[in-house]
């Protein structure tokens, strides 16, 4: 989809919808001063846009695979303009700060029943360098954040997060993170599908 006159209306409509489920997350979201909830809200509204960048391109290259989640997430990033990633990096600087200097986000799904409290620390630690390398382009350092946020949710959502301490700090920084890339996402996709924002 690189073109709006090259859209489908299928794609359109799909588009139309999922950019609604957005920015009514998003709104909840931002309307939350609990950081978890803020978190949740705000990747539910991200999982709608990221959701439809990659069936809108599956269905314009007529693949029949559907993509995993990480994929489509930088399916989506990667749609983004250079200018928009710089200014969607730089709206998320505290998150990205945060996630450059302190240790890796661990894969918690690949802890021992011996070890419960560590995870696999090789992805986050490659997405941590990405997201740190300031010399790299912002788009690669975009995916490398929502890539590390992605990690969070899953982490988040499989239930080795407690609601305090550590774990609070990773969640809201996450969600600060989120936030910035959603608030960069919702114009773009509604740009591209040439429609009016709410």
């Amino acid at each position: 989809m690189t073109r709006k006159q090259q859209i489908s209306p299928w794609v359109r409509q799909l588009g139309r919808s999922q950019l609604a489920i957005a920015e009514r997350w998003r709104h909840r979201a931002a309307a939350s001063s609990d950081c978890f909830a803020r978190f949740y809200f705000g990747f539910t509204g991200f999982n709608a846009l990221f959701f439809f960048w990659a069936e809108a391109e599956r269905y314009q290259a007529e693949a029949h695979r559907r993509p995993v989640e990480r994929e489509q997430i930088e399916w989506l990033i990667r749609t983004f303009s250079t200018k928009d990633s710089s200014h969607a990096l730089a709206d998320a600087q505290e998150a990205v700060r945060y996630f450059s200097e302190r240790r890796a986000i661990q894969r918690m799904d690949r802890r021992q029943a011996e070890n419960p409290h560590d995870g696999d620390p090789m992805e986050g630690g490659r997405l941590k360098e990405a997201l740190a390398d300031t010399h790299a382009p912002a788009k690669d350092r975009l995916v490398a954040l929502a890539r590390i946020i992605y990690l969070v949710r899953n982490n988040l959502v499989h239930g080795s997060k407690l609601e305090s301490g550590d774990d609070e700090e990773v969640v809201e920084h996450a969600a600060k993170g989120l936030m910035a890339i959603l608030d960069h996402a919702i114009p773009h996709t509604s740009g591209r599908l040439g429609v009016a924002p709410a």
